[in-house]
């Protein structure tokens, strides 16, 4: 039995329950929330882990799905979307329906802002197949929420395979990134200019005015599975990729959400140049970004770089036989 091809498009979307049902509203756009608020926003993530670990447990598909907005999104591991309560729930049945019974929740990182918020995680997923074997999958993820009817809910969930460092495969380009479901939204003229600026300052090779793109408290969550935080740390690492060779991006942006002076993309990078043996260079990655107001212009506060999502194989399955 294939489960992997069975479930597994749309396998995580249980993960974006984590903080979802916060009882803690804020007001939107201004300066981020006071610690108090932060504390009460982690402390209510805590509880709605244990109800969403319970939904699964039960598989209860109405409970799993009702932590979603009404025009909720979720990107897939292989590059598909579900959207909606209805078509979330469908996923929830054919995830229980495969045996799945159990989740572990491992946030790493969570940023409340007025009434959005955001979230960076691990997840594992486990039960038992109709065939009696123990079955598993882990993912990373990020998900962006948002406030509906007095609670936080899920609006976009992005999940992706484990960050670890590039393959030869992969630096060679790999192949194509699919499309995601979602039309492409416009991207506003201030959050344009930050990505031109961006490309200007990789193809100058200039880290300093690439890392000037990121907010003060900026991080980036590389797809090696590195942290970078601050802009000394960010303009360092561009500094190892000039040196690599690499001079060039190409960003496209698939959709871009703004909400008052806080947005959020998905989208793909290319990154190219030529090693000093005088070989093409090609890096290709997706990425999702939590985007900010600071002093008049759009900046990155925190950025997600993975490997391009794709159609699942078997090896990425693990059970009793293997």
């Amino acid at each position: 039995m294939n489960l992997r091809k069975l479930i597994l498009p749309l396998l995580f979307i249980g993960l974006i329950g984590l903080v979802a049902g916060c009882q803690e509203a804020g007001e939107s756009g201004g300066e981020p929330e006071a610690l108090e608020d932060e504390v009460d926003f982690a402390t209510a993530g805590d509880a709605i882990r244990t109800d969403i670990t319970q939904a699964v447990a039960q598989g209860d598909v109405a409970a799993a799905a009702a932590v979603y907005t009404a025009d909720s999104i979720f990107y897939g591991g292989d590059g598909t979307t579900n959207s909606g309560t209805e078509g979330i729930a469908a996923a929830f049945q054919r995830l229980f329906e495969a045996g799945f019974n159990a989740t572990t929740l491992e946030p790493m990182e969570t940023i409340q802002h007025g009434d959005w918020g955001w979230e960076i995680g691990r997840a594992t997923f486990t039960g038992q197949s109709a065939e009696g074997d123990s079955i598993s999958f882990s993912e990373e993820y990020t998900a962006l929420l948002m406030q509906e009817d007095g609670m936080w809910k899920a609006h976009r969930f992005v999940a992706f395979a484990p960050r670890a460092p590039a393959s030869d495969e992969a630096m060679a380009g790999g192949d194509d990134m699919p499309v995601a479901g979602e039309t492409q939204a416009e991207v506003m003229p201030g959050i344009q200019a930050l990505l031109d600026q961006f490309t200007q300052a990789i193809a100058q090779s200039d880290g300093a005015a690439a890392a000037a793109r990121y907010a003060t408290e900026c991080k980036s969550y590389s797809g090696d599975g590195t942290t970078e935080s601050g802009a000394e740390a960010i303009a360092a690492g561009y500094q190892g990729l000039f040196d690599a060779g690499f001079n060039a991006v190409t960003i496209e942006p698939v959709a871009t959400t703004h909400h008052g002076d806080v947005a959020w993309q998905i989208g793909r990078v290319t990154f190219t140049g030529e090693s000093e043996e005088g070989a093409a260079l090609m890096f290709k990655e997706e990425y999702t970004a939590l985007l900010m107001q600071e002093d008049g212009m759009w900046k990155a506060h925190r950025v997600v770089g993975f490997a391009p999502r794709h159609a699942p194989s078997d090896d990425d399955m693990t059970s009793d036989e293997m």
